[in-house]
């Protein structure tokens, strides 16, 4: 091979790692302005409860239960094509956890719902569950804090206005669906 090959070569090696980088400082500033806390940074190395992403429509998106096919039809309808938001679930429960999900679930596990625009690679917000415990702050959550980022004005209005949806599943630990999916 001629210098000038090998130079073109390491010219091209060169540029992919550029702008590898660059592609990955734009989306750490991306996943920056979601301003999440220290405690939630590597929520993506997590273990995913979802076989795969889930499309979904942007009024059912907002909503933590899982939807059914009559829902996500008639919110097609409405909406059209253009309201469709993909969402990803993850969670820190150790082990395994086909064998470790628990009703209820052990203080210190958190639940992560990332909520995508139609065709993005990053999420325009992620909700968090937090069981926290014992503390006074969560006792008529089942000791679970809600979280949503980026982060709104009044965070406890942002913990009521989730725990006010949430309370219909306090008998699966205020959990919505069943994780993770099945094979």
């Amino acid at each position: 091979m001629s210098v000038g090959g090998r130079m073109k070569i390491r010219n091209v090696r060169l540029l992919t790692v550029v702008f590898t980088a660059i592609a990955s400082a734009v989306g750490l500033a991306a996943d920056a302005n979601l301003q999440l806390p220290e405690e939630f940074a590597g929520y993506r190395g997590w273990q995913s409860l979802l076989k795969t992403p889930r499309s979904v429509p942007w009024e059912l998106a907002i909503r933590c239960v899982s939807i059914t096919d009559a829902e996500r039809a008639t919110a097609m309808q409405r909406y059209g094509p253009h309201s469709e938001r993909t969402i990803r679930v993850f969670g820190n429960i150790g082990g395994d956890i086909r064998t470790r999900w628990t009703n209820p679930l052990p203080v210190g596990s958190v639940i992560v719902k990332e909520k995508f625009a139609a065709g993005s690679k990053r999420p325009e917000g992620v909700a968090f569950m937090v069981k926290r415990g014992n503390d006074s702050r969560f006792r008529e959550s089942g000791g679970w804090e809600f979280l949503y980022f980026p982060a709104g004005p009044d965070r406890r209005a942002t913990h009521e206005a989730c725990l006010a949806c949430h309370r219909a599943a306090a008998a699966n630990d205020y959990v919505f669906g069943k994780y993770p999916e099945q094979d």
